[in-house]
């Protein structure tokens, strides 16, 4: 849950480590990635972070993938206001 909020918020689920406003969640996250990356986070758990555009390696995560995993309505959100010149 504090996950997801995480992401509507950041558009991405790159918490950082010493994330000081709740420094659970950025240890938490980053303890998925072992395990999954060794085989032995359960299935459910990983298509669970996947299902909100978690990204497992993001040292090596694609420009696509990144891009691809924030909400549409941010994107066109993006979009309408780079169209209207504002930053």
């Amino acid at each position: 849950r504090c996950l997801e909020e995480y992401n509507s918020q950041h558009g991405n689920c790159n918490v950082p480590q010493t994330w000081k406003e709740h420094p659970p969640l950025g240890t938490c996250v980053d303890k998925q990635r072992t395990p999954k990356r060794l085989g032995k986070l359960p299935q459910e758990q990983v298509e669970g972070f996947q299902g909100i555009g978690f990204v497992w390696n993001p040292n090596n995560a694609t420009w696509e993938e990144i891009f691809y995993s924030r909400p549409v309505e941010e994107e066109y959100s993006w979009h309408r206001e780079a169209s209207r010149g504002v930053r």
